[in-house]
């Protein structure tokens, strides 16, 4: 199984864009906005959307399997994705 991730760790911890053009955080950091990258593609060659993200990140959360905080991802427009 390949695939991207939104961000990725550096070698020294730091956050590195993967699929993400960008991130900010809110002054508490409990809302995230990431922007997505607009040339991401599934295998089949469907371009990858923010509704995409957010519905595997939901997925994520409510399948039990590990610890995972979110309370929801929200799809701001088709590349821009909201993390709460």
């Amino acid at each position: 199984l390949f695939h991207s991730r939104l961000l990725r760790r550096d070698p020294q911890k730091g956050l590195v864009n993967d699929l993400a053009l960008s991130y900010r955080a809110n002054a508490d950091r409990t809302i995230w906005t990431v922007k997505i990258r607009s040339d991401a593609r599934f295998t089949d060659g469907r371009s990858l959307t923010a509704e995409d993200v957010a519905y595997t990140f939901e997925k994520r959360a409510k399948s039990g399997l590990e610890s995972f905080v979110l309370k929801k991802a929200i799809a701001k427009n088709a590349h821009e994705v909201e993390f709460h």
